[in-house]
């Protein structure tokens, strides 16, 4: 079947990768006009010379003023018309309201949405073998002759200016809800420092992370800037400068992916070498029975963020930071008054001491009437809050989880104690008093 493909330039990648599975047909797309061609003229031919046209649908294509032309032309000369949404929460134009369209927007490796668009082709062409002959003459306006003519700079805008969505990105890529949320806050660090781009609220940075400039993102990654980010985030005193470095990598692999990097920008920005802080250890300090009860005593449970803070600190008796911020519902099993818990990182059984067994069963029973959070065995136990009380499905960080604890620490009037301080004082403390006594 003789196909016409109409899309944004900015979907150039996923036209060209449906165009590879579509070889049993005839497809025409833009990418075959040759230099010095009067490109309308020749788009007019193909669309007479086509028997069916798909039109990838996206954010957009659907504000195209060329698509729409296309489209129009090919509706006008009665051709076939395969609508196909390769982005979600795409609307569609109202003149193609009428036919059934294909989502494809979970990518091309989704076998079952690729069969029902090779069946609609199948029918198609089934369809127009049927029909009589369409004429050879284009039944074209004047106004279709001209190129779609320009009202204002938003409608026609270079590629370089078109949005880029990376947060779909991440999700197309399967990745976890805490590896998402750590890459999104350490491009956006990079944005904010490197490119000059404004602060984004935590809240916010997915969705400031969904309309990207393409032009942006290609002037502002280079190797220069890259190692001139880490080497201001060493100066700040981050640690885990591989972490942030991995972040970058995840998002140049994207770029790459949608052709709008080159490769070989991605091999060297892998061979950064990220290194670490030669930070002297501090000693470790140790706090006594007295100390931790008093820290246990400053607990309350007045709302949801306090039940959550209380169970969080109690966990710490027991587990890292690390373990804390990883641990789910799954790893954890209730059975009446008793709790048991296994490390979601060791995967050993940890003994529990009475006050963390109490605080985390009322955490379990908040959350799980807390419906709009939602309570399954993959969510995670210590959640972010937003706006106070309303519990959100995202897990905490390691940095977060040690902000928590030095607040209370200070409410409670004690000395300032590490996460891991904390785990070896109570450590000890129970082998020495009993895990009921803490």
């Amino acid at each position: 079947m003789k196909l016409f493909v109409s899309y944004a330039h900015d979907d150039m990648p996923f036209c060209r990768g449906l165009v590879r599975l579509l070889d049993a047909h005839e497809v025409w797309f833009d990418q075959n006009l040759k230099g010095g061609e009067d490109w309308w003229q020749r788009i007019l031919i193909q669309l007479d010379w086509c028997q069916g046209l798909i039109y990838l649908l996206s954010p957009t294509s659907t504000v195209s003023e060329y698509c729409q032309r296309e489209a129009a032309i090919a509706l006008n000369n009665k051709k076939i018309i395969i609508p196909v949404i390769i982005h979600r929460r795409t609307q569609i134009p109202d003149i193609l309201n009428h036919i059934q369209y294909i989502d494809l927007s979970e990518g091309l490796e989704n076998v079952t949405s690729v069969v029902q668009l090779m069946n609609a082709l199948f029918e198609a062409e089934r369809t127009s073998r049927r029909s009589r002959s369409l004429s050879s003459e284009l039944m074209i306006t004047d106004a279709d002759i001209s190129p779609p003519m320009v009202e204002n700079s938003n409608n026609q805008r270079h590629p370089s200016s078109l949005p880029y969505n990376y947060t779909f990105k991440l999700d197309q890529r399967g990745r976890s809800e805490r590896t998402k949320y750590t890459y999104i806050r350490w491009v956006c660090d990079y944005l904010e420092r490197m490119v000059g781009q404004p602060r984004v609220e935590s809240s916010k940075r997915a969705l400031f992370l969904s309309n990207l400039s393409v032009g942006l993102i290609q002037d502002s990654l280079t190797i220069a800037q890259v190692n001139a980010w880490l080497g201001l985030l060493k100066r700040d005193g981050v640690s885990k400068l591989s972490v942030a470095k991995s972040a970058i990598v995840a998002f140049a692999e994207t770029l790459v992916d949608d052709g709008l990097i080159e490769p070989d920008l991605l091999q060297k920005l892998r061979a950064i070498q990220a290194t670490k802080l030669n930070i002297e250890k501090r000693p470790r300090r140790i706090i006594t029975y007295a100390e931790i009860n008093t820290l246990l005593n400053g607990l309350n449970t007045n709302s949801k963020l306090d039940q959550r803070n209380a169970a969080l600190v109690s966990l710490l008796l027991v587990l890292r930071s690390g373990e804390v911020a990883t641990l789910k519902w799954s790893d954890v099993s209730l059975l009446g008054e008793r709790v048991n818990l296994r490390s979601p990182i060791s995967g050993q059984l940890v003994q529990l001491p009475k006050s963390t067994q109490k605080y985390l069963s009322l955490w379990y029973e908040t959350l799980r009437d807390h419906t709009s959070a939602g309570l399954d065995e993959d969510s995670f136990v210590i959640r972010r809050f937003l706006h106070g009380d309303n519990v959100m499905n995202y897990g905490v960080t390691t940095t977060s989880i040690n902000k928590i604890l030095t607040m209370i620490v200070e409410n409670s009037g004690i000395r300032k104690i590490s996460p891991e301080d904390l785990r070896v004082s109570a450590r000890k403390l129970m082998q020495q008093k009993g895990r009921e006594l803490l």
